[in-house]
């Protein structure tokens, strides 16, 4: 069975773009942070659940049949993928960078980094925040 993890971490970064007023939250295992964009008002952050579920559908429905394609050219590869991409007000992501990458296969990492450029995320009145998230593939 193939397989991504998608970890997840609250940090003090998280709160430039996630509201993290529920306390169970940091108990979770992961590795996602953001960066603060601007000093807005906390009604204007992002949920930190809120991502999550934006981040657990993309993995199931995209980036697993992606990596599913990418092992038959290259089976047995695995790694992690951090990205760290940008998310507007209108809920597009700007820009992707692969921040680190185990894969050793550049051609998968761009992929996946152009894939989040698809994503969508809820339009509102949110400020712009940067997230990192790492990708764990494996089969």
């Amino acid at each position: 069975m193939k397989k991504i993890l998608v970890a997840f971490c609250v940090t003090l970064f998280f709160a430039a773009c996630a509201s993290t007023s529920n306390p169970s939250v940091s108990k979770e295992p992961s590795q996602a942070t953001e960066e603060k964009t601007s000093d807005k008002k906390s009604e204007n952050l992002r949920h930190l659940k809120d991502l999550k579920v934006i981040i657990a559908k993309n993995t199931q429905e995209r980036l697993v049949p992606l990596y599913n394609n990418y092992l038959r050219k290259k089976p047995h590869f695995a790694g992690t993928i951090k990205v760290k991409y940008t998310i507007l007000a209108n809920g597009d992501v700007e820009k992707t960078e692969v921040v680190s990458a185990t894969t050793d296969y550049p051609e998968f990492e761009k992929v996946v980094a152009e894939d989040l450029l698809q994503w969508k995320y809820p339009a509102g009145d949110y400020e712009k925040c940067t997230i990192t998230v790492p990708l764990i593939f494996s089969e």
